[in-house]
């Protein structure tokens, strides 16, 4: 309360572990890597290896994930090419440590495509144990009007605007608003 104690005082005490997490600082659950990138970061605090479950997602199966029962589909789903391993992170205990979970077992960028990654964690070490991954050479910027829809696509190789790819816009429940 703000008074001495007369003489000196010495409290010895210890604390429990840190729980272990994964967290991804950057997205919840979607995130867009270049075809340079190897992983997707995440910050990990004791856990010793992760079980990875990693494979293409079709356009369909993300509309289908991203709908109004998208939330069962999602915890379900299991991408007909999928690839399993296990990434064991070299980190020290209790100490919350950036790495990047790779997107392949052999640390290697991914082709472009959409992709749907499991991480086989318990429940309660991270905030998501699901990612979808878009990954292209291309950067996208959308602006919408009620009447029109504009992209600019650059070529992240070149860093130059990419004129004259196909673009195809969707409605939320996947269906085809327009091309060009």
């Amino acid at each position: 309360w703000g008074s001495a104690l007369g003489q000196p005082y010495t409290l010895h005490f210890r604390t429990a572990s840190l729980d272990p997490s994964i967290q991804f600082p950057y997205n919840i659950d979607t995130t867009f890597l270049t075809t340079q990138d190897n992983g997707v970061l995440a910050q990990v605090t004791n856990i010793s290896s992760i079980p990875l479950t990693i494979g293409s997602l079709p356009l369909s199966d993300l509309v289908t994930m991203l709908g109004n029962n998208g939330y069962d589909f999602r915890h379900s789903y299991h991408p007909s090419d999928a690839e399993s391993w296990t990434f064991q992170p070299d980190i020290p205990s209790n100490r919350s440590t950036t790495v990047t979970i790779p997107v392949s077992p052999d640390g290697q960028p991914r082709s472009p495509g959409l992709y749907f990654m499991r991480l086989n964690i318990p429940s309660d070490v991270g905030y998501t144990d699901t990612l979808l991954l878009a990954i292209s050479h291309y950067q996208t910027t959308l602006k919408l009007s009620p009447t029109e829809a504009f992209v600019w696509a650059v070529d992240l190789n070149t860093n130059t605007p990419a004129a004259g790819l196909p673009v195809s816009v969707y409605d939320e429940s996947g269906n085809l608003l327009t091309s060009g």
